[in-house]
């Protein structure tokens, strides 16, 4: 996909793996269970869309914003962050923490993302 805008679409469970994603906008768009895996996301835009479950395997995002998107038990293991903004958007519930090693988020996004930090580093908490 090049330089363009899919808008108010329901793409559930779409199967977009091993593919390269330029200059794309997802706006208002329901892209629960999709299938990113390996893909490469450059100047990518996805705003306002609900994408939990999606599986983002070993994908690489630059210069890539997601935001106020839903993406709760969303998988980022294995991927490359050159540049992605995840401000505004649920992370607290995602796996593969390390995957977004890089990627800009608040303060309250840190805070909400603490357990499934610990969960991925195999924290042991104790009192």
């Amino acid at each position: 996909l090049s330089r363009c805008t899919i808008t108010k679409s329901r793409l559930s469970g779409v199967q977009i793996y091993q593919s390269k994603l330029e200059n794309v906008h997802f706006r208002d768009c329901k892209l629960d269970l999709a299938n990113f895996r390996f893909s490469h996301f450059k100047n990518a835009i996805f705003s306002n869309c609900v994408m939990s479950e999606v599986d983002f395997l070993e994908a690489t995002f630059e210069h890539t914003v997601m935001e106020d998107c839903d993406l709760s038990r969303a998988d980022f293991s294995g991927c490359k962050v050159k540049k992605l903004d995840l401000r505004g958007s649920q992370i607290a519930a995602i796996r593969g923490t390390a995957g977004i090693a890089g990627a800009t988020i608040t303060a309250e996004q840190l805070i909400t993302l603490a357990p499934a930090l610990a969960r991925d580093l195999n924290f042991i908490i104790e009192n």
